[in-house]
């Protein structure tokens, strides 16, 4: 179930919520002796598989049972990555003559090498690396999740034990750089890159803008293309070029004890869980082939918190209360970028 709470919180689940919250409850055994299964199954392009199911069993009859769900999506990537398949760095360097001043995709060559053999030369080599894959942009996740819910035969209290874990691990993701200088139709970013899926957009924007009798067709037509790039970007939006593909790996881990124990007129909730994670990530932020925004960090936290609550209300006056407290420990270890 899903629930939202709108509005500041002061107590209860979501409370210290300044601007709302939203709770998602999930499913508990039924503790009614019997078994319960599902399971759903979906394929789509690019080998995209998603699975995802459940299964609640009995272990001890109308007392104790379990409930195991799982989640699973995979998905090749969908997009293109034009810098790839290019010769190796150490061949270019072995080599300098043959790529001197070689664009691969879209870079700009600005290595300096020096020649050895006389007579004294220097090239200019391109700094994007070879072996870089060909596909992005792919998925794979997984989660689990199982709960124990104990209800004693001699009392009414009620004992939920939750243990949950997933891993996300997949490349980081990519998008579309398009630059706007304030050349016309030249769609180049500040460090001179510029995405050759655009070149059919500028001819024929430049072979409009001089049949209509433009006068150079620069700064009285710029805005066209602005607006047609910002509307349709490019040709093909599935390509893009990267100098770098890095992945995301991102684990999760963590579970909770919370029971609810009646006694008398008043009802003791007591919750007490733990949760952390360990992240990893390598991207590529300015989508070019170019080293312009580039960031590999890890950092990595967890938690434990502690509440005892009470509630209870008095019949008479037809009043209700609530009280109680909570402990929470955090330990977050700060992204350490790396040099690059």
């Amino acid at each position: 179930g899903v629930e939202v709470l709108r509005g500041p919180q002061g107590a209860g689940a979501g409370r210290n919520a300044s601007a709302g919250a939203i709770k998602v409850t999930s499913v508990l055994p039924a503790n009614d002796g019997e078994s319960h299964a599902n399971l759903s199954v979906s394929y789509g392009n690019y080998d995209a598989l998603d699975i995802e199911g459940a299964l609640e069993v009995p272990i001890l009859e109308e007392s104790l049972a379990a409930r195991l769900s799982f989640t699973l999506s995979e998905r090749d990537g969908w997009g293109e990555n034009g810098c790839a398949g290019l010769p190796s760095f150490a061949s270019r360097v072995m080599d300098p003559a043959t790529f001197d001043g070689v664009s691969f995709c879209g870079e700009i060559p600005n290595l300096p090498i020096d020649n050895p053999a006389p007579p004294p030369a220097r090239f200019r080599l391109s700094k994007v690396p070879g072996g870089l894959p060909k596909n992005v942009n792919d998925v794979g996740n997984w989660a689990a999740r199982s709960i124990f819910r104990f209800r004693p035969e001699n009392n009414d209290s009620d004992w939920v034990l939750i243990v949950r874990g997933g891993r996300i691990d997949q490349q980081s993701t990519l998008g579309q750089a398009i630059g706007t200088s304030t050349m016309f139709a030249s769609g180049v970013t500040s460090a001179g890159y510029r995405d050759p899926d655009i070149k059919p957009l500028q001819d024929q924007l430049i072979s409009e803008c001089e049949r209509s009798g433009g006068t150079g067709c620069v700064a009285s037509t710029q805005g066209a293309f602005q607006s047609r790039v910002a509307r349709g970007l490019d040709r093909d939006p599935k390509r893009g070029d990267y100098n770098r593909v890095g992945q995301t790996k991102h684990d999760t881990w963590g579970g909770s004890l919370k029971g609810e124990i009646p006694l008398d007129d008043v009802l003791i909730t007591t919750i007490s869980a733990y949760d952390g994670y360990d992240r990893f990530r390598e991207q590529d932020d300015d989508f070019t082939s170019e080293v312009t925004f580039e960031s590999i960090t890890e950092d990595d936290a967890w938690q434990f918190n502690q509440e005892i609550h009470l509630a209870g209300e008095f019949e008479e006056h037809l009043i209700s209360w609530e009280a109680g407290g909570y402990y929470l420990c955090l330990l977050y270890t700060s992204p350490s970028p790396r040099d690059i």
